[in-house]
């Protein structure tokens, strides 16, 4: 089995009950979320064609690309119920397994959230009240919350860990991501950028550069979102998101009683 599937099986585990199973992500051209698409300029059926040897190269080396460059930024889709309700922008720094986004409503006046993590913990910062309540407990300058990274009870987590899943240090085996049963799903536009489609699994595709096969855009079915979540890249290359001091984050587990005043959440 590939390191790919593997991947894509971790995260089904993960993710609240996992990918939703039978569901086919990048099909139709012209839907929502995630983008404006032009029909498909290949011809190929809804479900995808067989890969070429060409196709299967190219498949295989597109998680090596992230890697070799380093980082990307992004901007992710989060939908529901076919609208797009809020956006998770920022940058992943693939090198050190570090990412760092802000969390927006799309609904006008909402307040956002930052988050930084890695593959074990989550920095929450913006959290309203945390700063006064623990200056009033004698720490002045706490702006962030430390918990784990929990992908199996909280949705948003899910997507935090998919980013860490999109790079890899090694290409696949072309000839096991064929028998495996990947797809290449045609060419399509989105956004004013000709990209070719490549399935790999029934949740999971891919859209990179005709040209240099960079990864361009994911599209990845979950079972607590009731469409496909759409993560946008661009700019690759190098990243080191900044980091809060030690000083402004406390641990969530120290602070139980306050944390759940303040999110509704008990501490993972």
């Amino acid at each position: 089995m590939t390191r790919r599937a593997l991947a894509a099986i971790g995260l089904a585990v993960l993710i609240g009950g996992g990918l939703i199973g039978g569901g086919l992500a990048g099909c139709g051209g012209s839907s929502r979320p995630g983008g404006k698409a032009s029909t498909s300029t290949s011809g190929s059926a809804a479900d995808g064609r067989p890969l070429t040897d060409v196709q299967a190269l190219a498949l295989s080396r597109i998680l090596l690309k992230d890697g070799q460059a380093g980082g990307a930024s992004f901007v992710v889709d989060l939908p529901s119920r076919g609208a797009i309700v809020a956006h998770l922008t920022g940058e992943v720094d693939w090198a050190h397994h570090l990412a760092r986004a802000t969390y927006a409503p799309t609904a006008g006046g909402a307040e956002t959230t930052e988050y930084e993590w890695n593959r074990s913990i989550v920095l929450v910062g913006g959290i309203p009240g945390l700063e006064a309540a623990m200056a009033a407990q004698g720490r002045p300058g706490v702006t962030w919350v430390s918990r784990p990274l929990d992908p199996t009870t909280a949705p948003l987590d899910g997507v935090l860990s998919l980013f860490f899943a999109l790079s890899s240090d090694r290409p696949d085996n072309p000839q096991l991501l064929t028998q495996a049963g990947a797809r290449y799903l045609g060419r399509r536009t989105y956004d004013g950028a000709s990209l070719d489609g490549y399935r790999y699994g029934a949740n999971t595709t891919y859209w990179v550069g005709p040209a240099d096969g960079l990864l361009r855009r994911v599209e990845a079915r979950f079972r607590s979102f009731s469409d496909p979540v759409i993560v946008h890249l661009s700019d690759l290359g190098p990243r080191r998101p900044a980091q809060p001091q030690k000083s402004e984050v406390v641990d969530a587990s120290t602070i139980p009683d306050l944390y759940r005043q303040l999110t509704g959440h008990a501490p993972r």
